[in-house]
């Protein structure tokens, strides 16, 4: 898919950025490129098909972190610690969402996407603006797991936004 994207996008894009770009359109271009088939993969592919296997691997993270009991919630946890974290995996109680659809991320993200026409600047402002939002989801699980208020959601990412973000 990503090969497809460059052959079909990449030349017009660099075209259209050497508009406002000058010499900088290549680069620029190929992380306009690269963001495209993130969403794309993102959208398609994650959406759909991996949801289940980043639960388990989160959850496996989270054994091999000694948080057990939080796993324990949705699903068995083999007590034996010389397995591995993944072969302690026990079949979910229930289907489990890593994280959820966010239609206003999507939206955010078209919003940002013109940002990479900027010199220079526009392409690390795009990721950090996408970052800030998209971070957190990749807890959204954990809060779940340990049954966190908004409120509480809240001062956890507060306490930890710029690790997020990055």
């Amino acid at each position: 898919m990503l090969a497809t994207l460059f052959i079909w996008t990449y030349l017009p894009q660099v075209a259209f950025l050497r508009l406002f770009h000058g010499r900088g359109a290549w680069l620029n271009a190929t992380f306009l490129v690269l963001g495209e088939g993130a969403a794309i993969t993102a959208l398609l592919f994650e959406a759909f098909l991996v949801d289940e296997a980043m639960v388990d691997a989160f959850d496996a993270v989270l054994i091999h972190q000694g948080l057990e009991h939080l796993v324990a919630i949705t699903r068995p946890v083999d007590s034996d610690e010389s397995m591995s974290p993944v072969r302690r995996l026990g079949k979910p109680h229930h289907s489990s969402v890593y994280s959820p659809f966010s239609l206003r991320q999507i939206v955010e993200f078209m919003i940002f996407l013109p940002l990479n026409f900027v010199p220079w600047i526009g392409v690390p402002l795009f990721l950090w603006l996408t970052g800030y939002r998209a971070g957190p989801l990749h807890h959204w699980r954990l809060f779940k797991l340990k049954q966190f208020t908004k409120s509480q959601s809240n001062q956890f990412l507060k306490q930890r936004r710029l690790g997020y973000t990055t």
